[in-house]
């Protein structure tokens, strides 16, 4: 996106991917105690930001994107309208509202918006307790009493790692498409100490989407933040 702003390029084609499904890695990721439980043969309790999550799912996939300049294409348009990344340094798995706070409000400066234009956050939220309520509140204290909806879709695709970012940005972007956004949860129980406008079947349908964030906060503090706009 830089490189295209600076005249650098025309065109890039960008992407994330990851196929990682082996016994070694998942008693790697279970030693870290960050895997969701499994009860009966089955992975429980792995949604974002409801009551009982106990960590995530991983799974695989990709997604890959062509960056343009603007106005070089005919037909539908999506701009990437803002970025910002940063890292606090701070610990290995254990996340800073303020740095995530800093992400946020640097990526609205750069696509030059408000707080009150974003309708729709698709959330980093992994499903660990404290990643979870990390983010939900740095998402309070950017957006305040803004009228925003959230959602996290590794309740659907499970952590991607690698193609995480990827996979959330394109679902995003289907969002801005369809003016329908991502649920978050199908029937778990929220979390009462997060206060966040999670998307459920009922608020999913919205009218006049223009502008969608999506956060994706990594491994010791490494954050990014996008916007993509109609």
């Amino acid at each position: 996106m830089r490189a295209i702003r600076g005249g650098w390029l025309d065109v890039a084609i960008v992407g994330g991917s990851e196929s990682m499904l082996t016994p070694g890695v998942l008693m790697a990721w279970h030693g870290l105690r960050v895997l969701a439980t499994v009860k009966n043969g089955q992975i429980s309790n792995h949604v974002p930001f409801s009551k009982n999550r106990t960590g995530f799912a991983l799974g695989e996939g990709a997604a890959v994107f062509v960056l343009e300049k603007e106005n070089k294409r005919v037909g539908k348009k999506y701009f990437l309208s803002g970025y910002s990344t940063n890292c606090d340094g701070h610990h290995m798995t254990h996340p800073q509202t303020s740095t995530q706070r800093k992400v946020m409000t640097a990526c609205l400066k750069d696509a030059q918006l408000m707080a009150s234009d974003m309708k729709y956050i698709n959330a980093h939220a992994t499903g660990t307790q404290i990643g979870d309520m990390t983010e939900a509140s740095s998402i309070e204290s950017v957006f305040g009493g803004a009228n925003i909806l959230v959602s996290s879709t590794k309740s659907l695709h499970g952590h991607l790692l690698g193609a995480s970012g990827a996979i959330e940005l394109l679902t995003s972007i289907s969002a801005l498409d369809n003016n329908q956004l991502p649920i978050n949860s199908i029937e778990h129980e929220k979390d009462e100490d997060i206060h966040l406008h999670l998307v459920t079947a009922e608020n999913q349908k919205i009218s006049q989407l223009q502008h969608v964030m999506s956060n994706s906060f990594a491994f010791g503090g490494t954050n990014a933040c996008l916007i993509v706009s109609k």
